[in-house]
């Protein structure tokens, strides 16, 4: 058995590319894991493109949530207020308002 950490691959995505031909020998059929290619999805980002450049809306967390006041209300950024996953930056690793279940209070 193959075990390769996550962070691993994170460091090194090309390190996936070169194992995908191994996990399907290694399972004693070549048609066990068919796939052509393979997709990484290793997390996500804001995407702040969307926003005018005067806005001066700041990202924490490496990059997946604004930095936001208690009020929900963007640092920075008077009068832009977030909501649902955006506004797990202020219980992120404390609360479970980033998960399915935690939307609730968040919304």
């Amino acid at each position: 058995t193959l075990s390769i950490s996550s962070r691993l691959l994170r460091e090194k995505p090309e390190l996936m590319d070169a194992l995908s031909p191994l996990i399907s020998m290694g399972s004693g059929t070549n048609t066990r894991y068919p796939v052509d290619h393979v997709i990484r999805c290793f997390g996500w980002a804001m995407d702040t493109s969307i926003f005018d450049p005067s806005i001066n809306l700041t990202t924490s967390h490496k990059g997946k949530y604004p930095v936001i006041e208690p009020t929900y209300e963007a640092k920075g950024a008077p009068g832009i207020h977030v909501a649902g996953t955006l506004g797990h930056s202020l219980d992120f690793r404390r609360s479970a308002g980033g998960f399915i279940h935690g939307f609730r209070y968040t919304a």
